[in-house]
């Protein structure tokens, strides 16, 4: 299990964001094997054993959103290759990732404290596993049946796009045949938990 600021990863922006092209480019070249659809190369994404690099890049590119609220504490465990789609699958977790840092920024706005997220990743019977924590203020029960819809949103105007949640949805569960759910307490945080099968990998994906 690692601890750290998101700053850690790199010491520069520019040096973050090579870092994070370097290692998805492992993911699809040097670290994979390839399958067809419909003329489409897909890839056996970087969810695996070892640095789980797929989402170690997320965090870089995520780092000028959480570095001022919250630290990062990842517990990786040993997974196999994941046949997906892996820019769009990244841009879920990084949608994730930063509805984080805004929910635990909400709270320690103005404290001098700072929050934390948490990634987990595990093998299960049938699947990956993804858990992504947060230490926000958690999401009313009230809201909680139209997170996931489109346009749909507790943020003040001008922060975010409104789209995070439902693309990552969309991207999990429309295009992977995975699944996406959360937990929540009020005044103590968030779970999301994102499940991709394992199941036959040379399958065609879901369109």
């Amino acid at each position: 299990m690692t601890v750290e600021p998101c700053s850690a990863v790199a010491n520069s922006p520019l040096q973050r964001r090579r870092w994070a092209v370097v290692v998805l480019r492992e993911a699809i070249d040097g670290r994979s094997r390839s399958a067809t659809r419909k003329g489409l190369i897909t890839h056996s994404c970087a969810l695996r054993s070892r640095n789980n690099h797929a989402l170690a890049a997320t965090l870089a590119i995520a780092h000028s959103e959480c570095k001022y609220v919250a630290d990062v504490e990842t517990d990786f465990g040993n997974l196999p290759p994941v046949v997906c789609y892996i820019s769009e699958l990244n841009q879920a977790f990084l949608n994730i990732v930063v509805n984080a840092a805004h929910a635990i920024g909400d709270v320690v706005k103005d404290t001098g404290k700072r929050g934390r997220i948490r990634i987990v990743t595990r093998l299960e019977a049938d699947g990956v596993l993804v858990a992504i924590s947060d230490t926000g203020p958690g999401i009313p029960e009230g809201i909680r049946a139209n997170v996931f819809d489109p346009f749909f949103t507790t943020k003040e105007v001008g922060k975010g796009t409104e789209q995070g949640l439902p693309v990552a949805r969309s991207v999990v569960v429309d295009k992977h045949g995975g699944s996406i759910t959360f937990k929540s307490e009020p005044g103590s945080g968030t779970t999301f938990y994102i499940r991709l099968p394992l199941a036959d990998r040379t399958a065609p994906l879901p369109a």
